[in-house]
């Protein structure tokens, strides 16, 4: 989930903090899909970040430092971070085909 702190927000953020925001619904789904009290509890641990994201100024100083990041390496990096999520999809969809045929 692109959701800090969770690792898909640590590498989502090369691109923008603003790409949190897509990691909301993405735990809100999971979250109706299967309720869990560790996933409210990742959506507690998020605020933070989430209120970091919102007052994100790309021309503040310590930002443009911190983000500063050639558009190749994001593009670059957004695409390995699709690829793994796609990657990632089809192995699960794979196990839970094995396990129900078993």
């Amino acid at each position: 989930i692109p959701l800090s702190p969770l690792d898909g927000g640590r590498i989502t953020a090369i691109l923008s903090p603003r790409v949190w925001f897509a990691g909301v619904p993405v735990l809100v789904g999971a979250f109706i899909y299967r309720p869990s009290a560790l996933l409210v509890m990742i959506g507690i641990a998020a605020i933070p970040a989430l209120r970091a994201a919102w007052n994100y100024d790309p021309a503040d100083a310590e930002h443009a430092r911190y983000y500063g990041v050639p558009a190749q390496k994001k593009l670059e990096y957004g695409a390995l971070y699709l690829g793994l999520a796609v990657y990632l999809a089809v192995m699960t969809h794979d196990v839970h085909e094995m396990l129900g045929a078993g």
